[in-house]
């Protein structure tokens, strides 16, 4: 594992931990890491459009199976979160 990918993984795991199932805190989380993978897409395309479509296809399917994988966390997550409640 790169330096960058266990200081993301400990950054995004504790940030998770924090927000508790504060929808507006998991939408900000969701909305800079979308936005960061956006910058990360242009600079890879060099910003061709064309090349950014193709990027940003694959990231919508890698995102579907990353979602698909941790769903059943999510779910349990979820269940824990309204019980607190």
């Amino acid at each position: 594992m790169s330096n960058f990918t266990a200081r993301l993984s400990a950054l995004t795991s504790a940030e998770m931990a924090a927000a508790r199932g504060d929808g507006e805190r998991l939408a900000t989380m969701f909305e800079r890491l979308l936005h960061s993978a956006g910058f990360t897409i242009a600079m890879m395309a060099d910003g061709d459009k064309k090349r950014m479509d193709e990027l940003l296809t694959g990231a919508e399917s890698y995102l579907y199976e990353a979602a698909a994988e941790h769903a059943p966390v999510g779910k349990l997550l979820g269940e824990l979160n309204r019980g607190r409640r």
